[in-house]
């Protein structure tokens, strides 16, 4: 080897050497975990578990992931939820991870996260088997500081056991966020039995509104429940009614929630009073939880006033779209959707609405409300002319109206039509479309209350479904007055059925009265949404169907459901469509390079199989790193030898 091919192959190690080592650097810098011992090296310390029996196991129990231990969750109802305390993260990219095991088949495990009282963050579901440990991770974008909370889902049946390990929450080192943007962090809860259909002996039989005075402003006070009061209360709320407190279990999400008791028959509430300007658009929201068959029905109302702090006579009010009148398993979001303060609304107040069924001792939760503008929907719901159920000492406000039916109790039948020209017929100026349908969920020769369909709207504004109709070959029926907003889903579903098969389903439902249709076929069938004015929004055929597509969807086995490729991407051919072996309501699909993601209000998230992950991104740099060295001191070598043998010869 000459001197140039020495000093050109010295350069270019020591370069690679160089760089490998900067690379390594810059890994290191950036990996800062927030999980305080996602190992469960310690005992239990700050982490708890909603609704299951945590634990922590070592080897005789189960091999771990990684280190000695790993938590064992053994649900007494699902879903269950693992989860660490809250913290403040600033503006950032970041990941959550963690190592999952499931002990038996058609469980279901996902990551989940939320910040501060804003909705919970779409399922991340984890893949794999039985008895394996499972890495399952999402990528976190965090735009404004906030308190951020973690959570590991747990969906099964009684007797399923769950194991967690290394859960990591991995970004940018923390910074000390600016004083005008610092969060409000949690509050210790005042601890609260689950709600297992007894509730807690303690209440307050009284109707007595708290005296408390609480502050008037332009946003909701304490969203997710976090803050307590000296009186065990959460803070800022008051109530009518009832009795009013602070619970840790069962939380929506973070460590606390309201728990609202009653033991009398007349209805009761809890609120908040807020400022708004007159004529502008409102939606109110929140997360709740009745366990309970003792209660009749819990919804949301906004009531506006023309005083600027909530006093005086109501001037109005809207009430959310749907209610809860019968017992679930897992917290409900309710909303109002956008609604229109009136011209002269200066104030209002959010409250939350409890008609008991009876005069039994019964408890709602509470957790994670929103108050904010929002677009106005383009059709408002009718105001209510039922009457009045009883009210606690005569309050001079409407009160709630009647129990209603299961939604979409109202449906009725459709004459069949012929099959729809999608060429000629009159098509919707809305873009709700037609986005993953189960006709066939167990292969069952009954098996229509187990169908569903989900919508999805891919147009720029809300739209109210009420009066619209979706009909299969035979008959169809027409929907309830519910809105679906911009990128946002909606299943429909024949029965509910629905929920015990997909207990980890949180996004909204429509349930009919036990069928889609005269029941979707299994062999072929097709699908005809229509909106208000008859004029078709959407429609598919699949199997032997050949009248809206030819060729037809192809068929798919019993437990598959058909998907769209792309959400909103729609050619009218059935080449848009996929079968999908995971039915996944709730979350639309993009397809793109042969990768499936799953996608919710803009998340993509990231999911990684056991074993998965690249292992040339993790070690080349170290390898690299090793070999660069080693190729320098072989070129060294050589030249030396060379010297070597050169000196050699000159000697005598």
């Amino acid at each position: 080897m000459d001197r140039r091919h020495f000093h050109t192959a010295t350069a270019i190690a020591l370069l690679i050497a160089l760089a490998c080592a900067l690379l390594s650097l810059g890994d290191t810098a950036s990996a800062y975990d927030y999980v305080a011992d996602g190992g469960f090296e310690s005992d239990i310390g700050d982490w708890r578990s909603s609704k299951s029996e945590l634990s922590i196991v070592d080897a005789s129990d189960v091999t771990p992931a990684e280190g000695a231990h790993s938590a064992r969750v053994a649900p007494n109802y699902t879903p269950a939820s693992l989860y660490p305390p809250g913290f403040t993260i600033g503006p950032g990219d970041y990941t959550f991870s963690a190592r999952v095991r499931r002990s038996t088949a058609g469980t279901g495990i996902a990551l989940q996260w939320a910040l501060g009282g804003a909705d919970a963050s779409p399922l991340v579901e984890a893949g794999g088997g039985v008895d394996e440990w499972i890495l399952v991770s999402t990528d976190v974008t965090v735009t404004d500081w906030a308190v951020l909370h973690l959570y590991i889902r747990f969906a099964g049946t009684a007797g399923d056991v769950f194991y967690a390990d290394d859960v990591r929450f991995e970004g940018a080192a923390p910074v000390t966020p600016p004083p005008s943007a610092s969060p409000t962090l949690a509050a210790s809860a005042t601890t609260a039995a689950m709600m297992t259909g007894t509730p807690s002996a303690t209440f307050t039989t009284t109707p007595t509104p708290t005296a408390t005075a609480i502050p008037i402003g332009p946003a909701l006070r304490n969203a997710g429940f976090e803050e307590v009061a000296a009186d065990g209360a959460p803070a800022g709320w008051a109530h009518f009614g009832g009795d009013l407190s602070a619970a840790t279990l069962p939380a929506h999400s973070g460590g606390g929630a309201a728990r609202f008791d009653s033991a009398t028959a007349s209805t009761k509430w809890l609120y908040q009073a807020v400022t708004v300007d007159p004529d502008a658009g409102y939606e109110f929201a929140a997360w709740l939880f009745d366990a309970d068959d003792h209660v009749a029905s819990a919804f949301l109302r906004v009531s506006w006033y023309a005083s600027d702090d909530g006093s005086g006579v109501s001037i109005g009010s809207a009430d959310s779209v749907t209610r809860i009148d019968a017992p679930r398993e897992d917290y409900q979001r309710l909303t109002t959707g956008g609604v229109a303060a009136p011209a002269t609304a200066r104030s209002a107040k959010l409250r939350v609405m409890l008609a008991p069924a009876s005069a039994a001792r019964t408890a709602i939760y509470v957790d994670d409300a929103s108050f904010g503008p929002a677009p106005v929907l383009p059709t408002p719901a009718a105001e209510t002319t039922a009457p009045p159920l009883a009210v606690d000492q005569g309050v001079g406000e409407a009160a709630p109206p009647g129990i209603s039916a299961v939604l979409g109790a109202n449906s009725r039948p459709r004459a069949a039509t012929t099959a729809p020209s999608i060429g000629t017929d009159l098509r919707s100026a809305s873009r709700v479309l037609i986005n993953e349908v189960m006709y066939d969920p167990d292969g069952a020769t009954s098996d229509s209350d187990g169908e569903w369909v989900e919508l999805y709207n891919a147009g720029a504004v809300p739209v109210d479904l009420g009066g619209w109709t979706l009909s299969d070959s035979a008959s169809g029926d027409v929907l309830p007055q519910v809105t679906i907003l911009q990128d946002a889903t909606l299943v429909v579903a024949a029965s509910n059925s629905f929920r015990g098969a997909y207990p980890w389903f949180n996004g909204r439902a429509v349930v009919l009265g036990g069928r889609i249709g005269n029941a979707l076929g299994n062999d072929g069938d097709r699908l005809v949404l229509r909106d208000s004015s008859d004029a078709v929004a959407d429609a598919i055929s699949w199997g032997t169907d050949t009248s809206v597509f030819a060729p037809a969807i192809a068929d798919v086995p019993a437990g598959h459901s058909i998907e769209r490729r792309t959400a909103g991407s729609d050619t009218d051919q059935a080449s848009d469509w996929i079968d999908n072996d995971r039915p996944s309501p709730g979350l639309v699909s993009a397809v793109a390079a042969g990768k499936s993601q799953r996608l919710n209000s803009g998340t993509q998230p990231r999911i990684i199989a056991a074993g998965g992950g690249s292992w040339f991104g993790v070690w080349a740099p170290w390898i690299v790193a090793a070999v660069a060295p080693t190729a320098l001191a072989g070129f060294a070598s050589a030249r030396l030898l060379r010297l070597a043998a050169q000196r050699l010869r000159r000697r005598p």
